[in-house]
């Protein structure tokens, strides 16, 4: 009997770890969303207001990548592509000459067509970062190409 109720509790809580980020990720605006990386390492994707031009059509979203010790790593414009409709990172100041890939994810891993979900993937984020000649780019922690789990909606 003991089993089966704490065998019970424990079913809750892990359906409500489970549930929380979802229903909160439902509620959070794009330019609201962070997402810390998957391997722990302490970077942190974060979205907020555009500082591009609101009539840029296929700006959505700044995106700050963020280090808990180093601080900020590089800024970003989330843009959409208006034929295909692909997500992509954009480097504001044009010294980034190459466009990074957003794929979105649900929960159960699989792709969206939206521009952020309970997971995402940027490829070759840690490649630029790398060879970008930021100060500090090749330092530990480096920032790799992980995965991003959404884990709050800022305010």
């Amino acid at each position: 009997m003991v089993c089966k109720q704490r065998c019970f509790v424990a079913g809750l809580v892990s359906a409500a770890m489970v549930l929380a980020p979802a229903l909160a990720l439902a509620d959070c605006p794009l330019d609201r969303a962070v997402y810390r990386d998957a391997g722990q390492g302490g970077f942190t994707l974060e979205f907020s207001k555009s500082a591009e031009s609101p009539d840029l059509a296929s700006t959505l979203a700044r995106v700050t990548v963020r280090h808990a010790k180093k601080g900020v790593i590089s800024q970003w414009e989330l843009s959409h592509g208006l034929g295909y409709g692909a997500f992509e990172l954009v480097d504001p100041t044009g010294e980034d000459k190459y466009n990074h890939s957003v794929v979105a994810f649900d929960a159960k891993l699989r792709a969206l067509d939206a521009p952020h979900g309970a997971w995402l993937f940027v490829a070759g984020l840690g490649v630029s970062n790398w060879y970008s000649g930021r100060q500090g780019a090749r330092d530990e922690p480096l920032l790799k190409d992980p995965m991003w789990v959404f884990v709050r909606c800022t305010k």
